[in-house]
């Protein structure tokens, strides 16, 4: 029988961690190992941890983010398949149940399960992952994928996320020096190995309360230019792999429009660079010159993408 792993990294976050496991052990199918991966926490948590006793695996280390903890945990399992959850978010009660039928259905060459999720705390609670990036799926409804990053380019939840547990282990992991996106640079390199398996049903809540917003956003308040940086590494990881060489013009695509932000920001004296250096490097970047030039020569006059309200996650500001 196939087996399942759930990695759950936690710091310091004592007052929901709990929710987040008995979420787990209240599936209909509970996963062969639940790893709970203690990234140096200071309050509480470890009390929470050892009230679960045996029904959960604790790996206490110090602290080093959360793509350290991730991997920690990953690569501890014993399990073929690995699955996340969030120490703030919950699974819905039959995700190890469909997870486990889908699985078992799919072609033996798929290497990752997608689910759509539900962003609880949010003004639109009927919004979920799979609208913000127009991933049209009724509930229910499994399908296969075969070029992934024409879905998952720029965003990517790991808490509805399955990955192959041999899979994880031949890209090496998540790379530790993404402290925040790390799992979409991940979803890069897995899809280059096989296709995804996605389903239209909700599987887990992420909950975001009242002010909070998530890590990739308050990067580019904060350092807009190590945002860009990072957005850069990937879509640059892209275009390095020949094996994926039909995803490059996507990744063209997304790199120009990381550069055009680029521009922006130098423009308005939030990173230093001359905007019209910035400009003439980006020319050589879209498949498409003519359409490239067009974006550029916009972007030159002023104009601004963020006008339009379309962020480049798709939807969802990761």
């Amino acid at each position: 029988m196939t087996s399942f792993a759930v990695v759950i990294p936690t710091f310091n976050r004592a007052e929901t961690v709990g929710t987040a496991i008995e979420s787990v052990l209240a599936q209909d199918e509970k996963p062969e190992e639940i790893i709970v991966v203690d990234d140096g926490s200071t309050d509480d948590t470890p009390a929470v941890l050892a009230g679960f006793s045996d029904a959960i695996t604790v790996i206490r280390k110090d602290n080093g983010g959360v793509a350290s903890a991730r991997n920690e945990g990953c690569f501890s399992a014993n399990s073929d398949w690995i699955t996340f959850l969030d120490s703030d978010d919950i699974w819905l009660p039959e995700r190890m149940t469909t997870l486990r039928r889908d699985i078992a259905a799919a072609d033996a060459q798929v290497v990752a399960h997608v689910s759509d999720l539900r962003f609880r705390g949010l003004r639109d609670p009927s919004r979920t992952f799979f609208d913000a990036i127009g991933l049209e799926l009724a509930a229910g409804t499994v399908r296969a994928v075969e070029q992934p990053l024409t879905r998952f380019l720029h965003s990517f939840y790991l808490q509805t996320a399955a990955i192959r547990a041999d899979a994880f282990r031949m890209v090496g992991g998540f790379d530790t020096s993404f402290q925040i996106d790390e799992d979409t640079e991940l979803a890069h390199r897995i899809a280059a190995l096989g296709p995804f398996v996605v389903r239209g049903s909700i599987a887990a809540e992420v909950i975001r309360t009242e002010g909070d917003e998530e890590a990739l956003s308050l990067l580019r308040g904060k350092d807009p230019a190590q945002a860009c940086t990072l957005k850069e590494r990937q879509f640059r990881g892209i275009l390095a792999r020949p094996d994926i060489a039909g995803s490059h013009d996507l990744a063209r695509k997304a790199l120009l429009d990381n550069q055009l932000d680029r521009a922006q920001l130098a423009k308005a004296g939030r990173i230093s660079g001359s905007k019209t250096m910035i400009l003439l490097k980006a020319l050589a970047i879209h498949p498409n010159k003519m359409v490239g030039a067009a974006k550029i020569a916009r972007s030159a006059l002023g104009y601004n993408r963020s006008n339009r309200g379309v962020d480049r996650t798709g939807g969802v500001i990761k």
